[in-house]
């Protein structure tokens, strides 16, 4: 009994080993039905968020609250239900940016707000705060330019404007109104006591 032991056990040992070979590469084997992920699918959702921004030196730049977010691939595309975004850039005035929802694209490089829009510009030494209120816009955050081809209202002070399309340069601290524009200038006091200087 032995002896047929003996002699039966390198082979059993081999048929061991043959079949723990096959389970390892039939378990490394990856299925061929696995459904392809689309770019244009959510590869990340998330409910409430918050995305901060840093400088080099460590200042904060930028902070966007938002009730939901979802990242598609394509593009590195950004999705936001009720955004809210304030850029703090060190030496420039705040602004804050709220829409119903928010898409970006390239690392946020461009964002279109989508529905009621409001744009605040928080005030400083030379001017008052900014009110904007419009719909469906587009902001480039390199260049600090926002734009829309919705009505909008504007505010500054006791100044009021409304016009069909605009472009604000943060930058530079200018508002473009584009079309159909109607102002009311509320002259600040050092401009209404002024008098004209007549020319020899």
């Amino acid at each position: 009994m032995s002896s047929h032991w003996s002699r039966s056990l390198p082979l059993l040992l081999t048929c061991l080993i043959a079949g723990l070979i096959w389970m390892l590469n039939r378990a490394a084997e990856l299925p061929q039905d696995l459904p392809v992920i689309s770019a244009q699918e959510p590869d990340l959702m998330t409910g409430k968020t918050q995305v901060r921004r840093f400088d080099p030196q460590g200042n904060l730049v930028s902070s966007l609250l938002a009730n939901e977010a979802r990242h598609l691939p394509q593009d590195d595309t950004m999705l936001f239900e009720q955004p809210r975004l304030v850029q703090t850039k060190p030496g420039m005035p705040a602004m804050t940016l709220a829409g119903e929802r928010a898409r970006t694209v390239n690392r946020a490089a461009e964002v279109w707000l989508y529905g009621a829009v409001e744009m605040r510009r928080a005030p400083d030494a030379k001017n008052p705060e900014l009110v904007i209120r419009t719909r469906d816009m587009h902001v480039n955050t390199e260049t600090q330019v926002a734009r829309s081809s919705a009505p909008v209202t504007a505010e500054m002070g006791a100044h009021r404007a409304r016009a069909v399309g605009f472009v604000a340069d943060n930058r530079n601290e200018t508002l473009q109104l584009l079309s159909q524009v109607s102002m009311t200038y509320v002259p600040n006091k050092a401009s209404a006591g002024a008098r004209p200087r007549l020319l020899p």
